[in-house]
């Protein structure tokens, strides 16, 4: 007999509400929680694949230790923490704490903060792995750079509430943030809200943008500079937050001389005509949201590209 469960899908740091479908025992089904307030029934692939994953006969259920021949032999989980513990004992019993280093991914959204206290418990400094460098981390670091403050990216930006709506690198329709993806249609469609995508590809949201911005993949930073030079040089920015609120404008104002619209067409291959139409679109329909994804944090110079956009 088919049960209908209540979950959180962990695919991503949105942990969307899920209803789980449980049929003798086993996960069939996955879909979106209406009732859930962080994805309102939304779910990406993502989510809806995870009984692949979970059944997979690939999929790893409990330590393996190689052998001598290149094997692979089962162990219990006590097995192999003491063989770890050991190993580390003798490690730094001979060789000093500085020995270990701990190399992870992103897994569980809270591992590097576990990561940093574990390693500081054993007095070693080395700490390496992909979460440090790619995925949200740029975003994070530039926020407390820019506002003071790392934004919360699991919520995003008030999509229903905007004029105009840029989303630069992602695809929320499709992955991650799904929910948004609905908000941001809804926006478009049910309020006239101006939708302008950033995207080398022409995605399933970019196909509905009143703007698609084909951009060079790695020029991303150049195109939010250029859009700047427009919107700072014919004065559509908001000079009483920028005088009230913010701090090196000038500096900025500066700096984007250099970035006019037909120099940035070159680096971009963005239209000149297509970078200006942007700019002021986005000026003009207040209020108005940005939300920069993955494809700009997975790139050359993620810091201050994320900073500039």
């Amino acid at each position: 007999m088919a049960e209908v469960k209540r979950s959180i899908c962990m695919g991503c740091h949105c942990e969307c509400g899920v209803l789980v479908t449980v049929e003798n025992g086993k996960v069939t089904k996955i879909i979106g929680d209406p009732d859930h307030p962080q994805n309102e029934g939304a779910i990406c692939v993502r989510g809806m694949s995870y009984p692949q994953l979970l059944y997979h006969p690939d999929r790893l259920r409990y330590p393996m230790e190689r052998q001598p021949n290149g094997e692979w032999k089962r162990i219990s989980w006590d097995e192999a923490m003491d063989r770890i513990a050991n190993k580390f004992k003798e490690l730094i019993e001979k060789y000093g704490p500085e020995s270990l280093a701990f190399v992870f991914c992103d897994g569980d959204r809270d591992n590097i903060v576990f990561n940093v206290d574990w390693l500081t418990a054993i007095q070693s400094p080395h700490l390496l792995g992909t979460d440090a460098q790619y995925c949200i981390r740029p975003n994070w670091i530039a926020d407390g750079l820019t506002f003071g403050q790392a934004l919360t990216w699991e919520k995003g930006p008030d999509y229903r509430n905007s004029k105009c709506i840029l989303i630069w690198g992602g695809n929320p329709l499709e992955t991650h943030l799904g929910s948004k993806g609905q908000e941001i249609l809804q926006a478009k469609y049910n309020k006239g809200a101006k939708l302008i995508v950033v995207d080398p590809r022409f995605t399933n949201l970019a196909s509905k943008a009143d703007i698609w911005l084909q951009v060079r993949p790695a020029t991303d930073a150049a195109l939010a500079l250029g859009m700047l030079n427009v919107i700072i040089n014919e004065e559509l920015y908001d000079k009483e937050f920028v005088a009230e609120w913010t701090v090196g404008f000038d500096k900025l104002r500066e700096r984007v001389q250099e970035y006019p619209p037909d120099k940035v067409a070159e680096i971009t291959w963005v239209p000149e005509e297509k970078i200006k139409e942007a700019a002021r679109m986005y000026a003009t329909n207040k209020p108005a949201s940005v939300h920069h994804r993955m494809g700009v944090t997975m790139n050359t110079n993620a810091l201050q590209t994320c900073r500039a956009v």
